[in-house]
């Protein structure tokens, strides 16, 4: 899933917000796309967007649009991030299988 309008209008009214033009924009800027499908669900993403609503409020995000290269830029870098954990979570259930497979020969129990 990834978030829209009104899908950020629903979430800001669920919870007796208004949100500016320009949050809303970076909003859809940061989780408008998904490195893979599936990637962010529903309630995963209105818990992001109440968060960075705080952050805003803080003065903590900077809602500058970013110029083309650099957008494809914190892309690539963000994808390359969930790539490295996706590798990592891969090589432990690899770990794992192969942990499971020798409890289960030193068992004596066919898989």
């Amino acid at each position: 899933m990834t978030i829209t309008k009104h899908f950020i209008d629903k979430a800001a009214h669920r919870h007796g917000l208004e949100f500016p033009d320009d949050l809303r924009d970076w909003l859809l800027r940061q989780y408008g796309w998904e490195p893979y499908e599936g990637f962010w669900d529903e309630a995963l993403l209105e818990e992001l967007v109440m968060l960075n609503y705080t952050a805003y409020k803080k003065g903590n995000i900077d809602t500058t649009p970013p110029s083309g290269s650099e957008l494809w830029r914190e892309r690539f870098f963000q994808l390359k991030d969930c790539v490295e954990e996706l590798v990592c979570e891969y090589n432990e259930l690899v770990r794992a299988h192969d942990q499971a497979l020798e409890l289960l020969e030193l068992n004596h129990i066919d898989h």
